[in-house]
């Protein structure tokens, strides 16, 4: 399998901005919490997992960019998304027969003109992305099961999602050959997380949740495995979570940024009843199992409601945990203050389909469903007790969204979702993009100039800039020119230059950053020639 770029007209079409009411403008819903049965299990191992060896997918790097417009646009399906606090977007998509992952920079305001994506034998499907915090990203996706009984778990990652060329890792572990075999997953989704300590963040990422088959000789059918690498040198762990649980359809995994425990959701036929099995282990912690290090293993939980949960999706921030779930055709939340010890429910909204949750911050957590052909969303501010009554994405291309799986999904900064006409669109669901920072354009001569522009959604004040020229042929130039603009409106670029002149000869660099009172930065860097007071670039 080989890595290749999508160069055709990017699945990503950017809506407008999305307008949204105050949190404490919101109307809060009144519906009567109800308490659903919960088993736990504490100190249970789970047993019978196996180690597996990753392989590399083989890159290939295609270089011919694509006409970049005001709006990004292309066709696509089944979109994915994730993002973080520092403006990185990731969608992932079908198209051209492949699974692709698009980047934006910016908040989601452009996207890049390529894609990244691997080559297979057959096409895949149902792409799967997290955010694992400071611009990292994991990603994964469903395998065609004419591809070693669609048992490889795919792994994608990148710590610079904006460089297409070189800033993709891709490779995959093979299950169907593995213990009593893992295969024909039908359902995926992944979970990232960052450290904070380099060597571990240099390869580890995250974990991959699936639904799949288990065991060649006797098939345990839609039952969940989970997995994980653990060392540098690309091991994994393979968990046959519980071969008593089968007919599953659905799969979501988080890491809760707060504590870095891990917690995933499965759903599974429970003598006719759709219900949810759910497992939490620790991210932050390394134990030791059959000689190989491992996370340790919290808990398991099985969540039995009146209903059936046909697709679920989960999110967490310290300890406080909402599965969304459509439930017999309408979206229900159920919600945890103490890792899924204790939970309860509420129905979100009726008459529903594909619920996604996200939370942006502690406390606070948006779902995104859709109903009568939009793409829906409603907060909470209370950890999933209370919800703000639905309210459609104000945009023309919210219309026509099918119900089926997948067609739209939500992540802190926006929303993500397919229409029939084929085309893939995102838009904003946290009011007008900040302020986005560039610096183009820079110039030599007596003095160093450059451009300041702000291609974000919203006026820039008090940009603070720096130009400092550093080095010559004696290393002793060191000069720093600073100064502020009051107000830096959207696609209103101001011109800044160094004052009086340098003296001086050989080679200097040019390091020039910007940043604003909102916290949007910039940083640019170049090198020269002095050649007295004359600064060739």
């Amino acid at each position: 399998m080989k890595k290749t770029i999508y160069l055709g007209a990017i699945t990503l079409v950017i809506a407008g901005l999305l307008t949204v009411v105050s949190a404490g403008a919101m109307v809060r819903t009144s519906q009567s919490p109800q308490t659903p049965t919960v088993i736990v299990k504490t100190g249970n191992e789970i047993t019978g997992r196996n180690v597996a060896m990753a392989k590399s997918l083989e890159p290939i790097r295609r270089n011919s960019p694509v006409s970049r417009s005001a709006v990004v646009v292309a066709t696509g399906a089944h979109p994915a998304v994730s993002s973080d606090n520092n403006g990185n977007v990731v969608v992932g998509f079908e198209a051209q027969d492949n699974v692709w992952y698009c980047p934006s920079i910016d908040y989601g305001a452009t996207f890049n003109a390529q894609a990244v994506g691997w080559q297979f034998n057959n096409p895949p499907s149902l792409p799967s992305v997290d955010s694992c915090g400071g611009g990292r990203f994991i990603a994964t996706l469903v395998p065609n099961y004419q591809d070693d009984d669609g048992g490889d778990v795919q792994q994608f990652t990148t710590s610079n999602p904006n460089d297409i060329q070189n800033g993709w890792t891709g490779v995959y572990w093979k299950g169907t050959d593995l213990g009593d075999g893992y295969y024909d997953y039908q359902s995926v989704a992944c979970g990232g997380y960052t450290k904070g300590d380099p060597n571990e963040d240099a390869w580890a990422y995250g974990g991959i949740s699936m639904i799949g088959t288990y065991n060649h000789s006797d098939p345990v059918v839609g039952t969940p495995f989970f997995f994980y690498q653990f060392d540098n040198t690309g091991y994994g762990w393979f968990y046959p979570m519980n071969t008593t649980k089968s007919g599953g359809t659905s799969t979501s995994m988080v890491i809760d940024p707060v504590t870095l425990h891990g917690f995933v959701c499965w759903n599974y036929n429970n003598s006719g009843n759709m219900d949810i099995y759910a497992y939490e282990n620790n991210f932050s912690n390394w134990s030791e199992y059959q000689g190989y290090p491992i996370h340790p293993d919290i808990k398991e939980a099985e969540i039995y409601s009146a209903g059936n949960d046909a697709y679920v999706d989960i999110a967490a921030f310290n300890d406080n945990v909402i599965i969304v779930s459509q439930r017999d055709g309408n979206i229900v939340a159920y919600y945890s203050a103490d890792a899924l010890t204790t939970v309860d429910e509420v129905t979100i909204q009726t008459g529903a389909v594909n619920p996604r949750v996200m939370y942006n911050s502690e406390h606070k957590a948006t779902c995104s469903f859709v109903k009568d052909g939009q793409v829906y969303f409603s907060t909470t501010d209370d950890d999933g007790a209370t919800w703000s009554i639905p309210k459609a994405i104000d945009e023309p291309e919210n219309q026509n969204v099918p119900a089926e799986f997948q067609s739209a999904d939500i992540s802190g900064l926006g929303a993500v979702w397919q229409q029939v006409d084929g085309n893939v669109y995102f838009a904003s669901t946290t009011g007008a993009l900040p302020p986005v920072l560039d610096i183009t354009g820079i110039t030599g001569g007596i003095k160093v100039g450059a451009t300041i522009s702000n291609t974000g959604g919203a006026d820039a004040t008090n940009v603070i800039w720096t130009i400092k020229i550093i080095g010559g042929i004696f290393k002793r130039i060191n000069k720093t020119y600073t100064d502020t603009i009051v107000s830096l409106p959207v696609d209103s670029p101001q011109k800044i230059t160094t004052t009086g002149f340098v003296l001086g000869w050989g080679k200097i660099t040019i390091a020039i950053s910007a940043t604003c009172q909102e916290g949007a930065s910039k940083q640019v860097s170049t090198t020269g020639k002095l050649l007295l007071i004359y600064i060739k670039i």
